[in-house]
């Protein structure tokens, strides 16, 4: 497993909808947008391993606004999507160590900076909300 830039596998269900959404993303502004939970597992261990969402986060409260108003018009969110819907969170919702963006995973998707959080980070951000899910994963 390599944890690098190229070796994102943007073929699985995860991969083809997060470029979707960079794509249908407006050229400006340029959103820094992290990406969480379960889809940088897909991405990067285990492409057969699925969620029902994606979740992400901004930086800050006005690109949380932003994309969540984003999300809510392409009709990705849990009320209205078919396949993955687009879960935008709280930065506060995701809870690592304090250096989690040196391990973190850039890049460059259709003019937009997609940061992964790395599968270590994410493992330790589900032991505080242990659910028998994560356990089966």
């Amino acid at each position: 497993m390599l944890f690098l830039a190229d070796h994102i596998a943007w073929e699985t269900p995860a991969g083809r909808r997060l470029d979707a959404f960079a794509r249908a993303l407006p050229r400006q502004p340029r959103f820094e947008v992290n990406v969480f939970g379960s889809a940088p597992i897909q991405l990067f261990v285990e492409p057969t391993f699925t969620s029902a969402d994606i979740d992400l986060f901004g930086d800050n409260d006005d690109v949380y606004d932003a994309l969540l108003r984003f999300v809510e018009a392409q009709g990705w969110t849990q009320d209205k999507a078919v396949e993955f819907y687009i879960q935008v969170c709280d930065p506060l919702a995701f809870k690592s160590t304090f250096d989690w963006r040196s391990r973190a995973i850039e890049a460059e998707r259709h003019g937009h900076l997609f940061r992964f959080v790395h599968p270590w980070d994410v493992l330790v951000s589900k032991l505080q909300r242990l659910e028998e899910k994560d356990l089966n994963a």
